[in-house]
């Protein structure tokens, strides 16, 4: 769990998956993550419904993938919290043989409710290519 970041930048919720391509060094592999990430808002939520916008980005050249969407209700749930989910998704072609560190960026647009944090669960698959 943490705060999530502002939309002037992007640190990732601490939600990363380090993947060690398949196939031979010079080659290329793909990666496939896929994930899910929950945003709650606790205490004052009347600032929203806000945008929520996430996304996975590769961590050593903050390359990203396609972001998705949600919108983070204006009223609490019987838990007390404000709450959405997303599905996150990207493939993309990395070097063989080589470590590659994939994370989560989250932003909230469009209001600013109080305590509001993100959980997300990633998971990777490598297919070597050539």
């Amino acid at each position: 769990m943490t705060t999530l970041t502002d939309a002037n930048g992007f640190d990732g919720v601490p939600t990363a998956v380090t993947v060690d391509t398949t196939g031979a060094t010079g080659g290329t592999s793909t990666v496939t993550v896929l994930g899910t990430v929950t945003v709650f808002a606790d205490g004052d939520v009347s600032s929203c419904p806000c945008e929520v916008e996430a996304f996975i980005f590769r961590a050593e050249d903050e390359s990203q993938g396609p972001s998705s969407w949600a919108q983070l209700p204006g009223e609490s749930t019987g838990s007390g919290s404000a709450v959405t989910s997303l599905p996150v998704a990207w493939t993309v072609e990395v070097p063989s043989g080589t470590e590659q560190e994939f994370r989560v960026a989250v932003f909230l647009n469009d209001g600013s409710p109080g305590e509001a944090r993100a959980e997300a669960t990633v998971s990777a698959t490598t297919t070597a290519m050539r």
